[in-house]
């Protein structure tokens, strides 16, 4: 089976749905490939991989796909951990700006963010993982707004998490498939495997 997924689930959530695949599973071959949700959506619907981890549109999704819904996912501003102020604002004018990938959406939502934060604030950087993200602020470089992962303690980067407030926008992470597949016995195993990771 080959499952597509976004850059920011292969070092947190995909371990653990190997983890469970292979516990239950070990018969299964499993390929992953990565990919924007876009570029996944088209290879999912081109037949090219079987099922994706992605973040889903805004608009729904196709209504020709099964969509199960894994996780909700809230921004969050990130801030080096030595920082002593708590309000993003302040230590916009602190820090310079780190921003997360503007041609993906949760980039752009990030940016929309700041720039309702601190008009006219520009970035200092732009990378393209929020793990890269991550591991800027925690070196002290910046502060920056991405998604709050999904992921176990001991892999996060040190940086101070603040929330965003009452407006924090979200992400709804979800596994998709083609609607004819999902009664698959291995489409089965791997949609098990996603809730059991996000479960535990």
């Amino acid at each position: 089976v080959t499952i597509g997924a976004i850059r920011s689930l292969q070092p947190t959530t995909i371990p653990l749905v190997l983890q469970q695949i292979g516990k239950r599973h070990p018969q299964l071959e499993v390929r992953v490939i990565q990919g924007d949700s876009g570029e996944l959506l088209d290879h999912l619907k081109a037949g090219r991989i079987d099922a994706a981890a992605l973040v889903r549109p805004t608009s729904g999704g196709s209504s020709r796909l099964f969509w199960q819904d894994l996780t909700q996912q809230p921004f969050v501003f990130v801030a080096p951990p030595d920082s002593k102020v708590s309000s993003p604002k302040a230590l916009i004018a602190r820090y310079d700006w780190i921003q997360f990938d503007t041609s993906l959406t949760s980039g752009r939502t990030a940016a929309a963010v700041l720039h309702r934060l601190a008009p006219g604030a520009r970035p200092r950087f732009e990378l393209e993982s929020i793990e890269a993200v991550l591991a800027m602020v925690s070196a002290g470089l910046g502060v920056s707004i991405i998604p709050q992962l999904h992921t176990r303690p001991a892999v996060r980067a040190a940086v101070r998490q603040i929330d965003l407030g009452r407006e924090t926008p979200t992400r709804r992470i979800s596994f998709v498939c083609r609607s004819g597949d999902i009664e698959g016995r291995r489409l089965i195993a791997v949609r098990d495997a996603f809730d059991a990771a996000y479960e535990g």
